[in-house]
């Protein structure tokens, strides 16, 4: 999914979220205000900020890790740094990510991201 993300290959970012998956962007998703944003929605605005506003995507030294709890869920996380440069400025911008993945039959079924906001103006 990440590298499909940095590719902008949307049709493969896309098939590796369940139809119903959702999002969850720089909040505790234990929030009682929880905003969770369609993936359909996520991948129509990933898009269209690689058309407007990032020129390309580099995600450097990338650490995954899957995981299953003792209840057999599993839950994949990343931790990266992702490097762009912005169309109208020209200027590079390093972002650091977090993100936290629920899988249920080999696809996501929802992500759970932080990521440093300032760095993208």
């Amino acid at each position: 999914m990440f590298e499909a993300y940095a590719k902008a290959d949307w049709a493969t970012y896309r098939s590796c979220f369940q139809d119903s998956a959702f999002s969850v962007y720089n909040q505790m998703a234990t929030d009682s205000n929880l905003q969770r944003i369609p993936v359909d929605t996520v991948v129509a605005h990933h898009s269209k900020d690689r058309e407007v506003a990032w020129e390309g995507m580099d995600i450097n030294a990338p650490i995954y890790e899957v995981v299953t709890d003792t209840a057999g869920n599993k839950y994949g996380h990343v931790w990266c740094k992702l490097s762009t440069k912005n169309r109208k400025t020209g200027k590079k911008t390093d972002v650091t990510i977090f993100g936290s993945y629920g899988l249920k039959n080999d696809k996501i079924a929802w992500e759970w991201v932080i990521f440093d906001r300032l760095g993208l103006q």
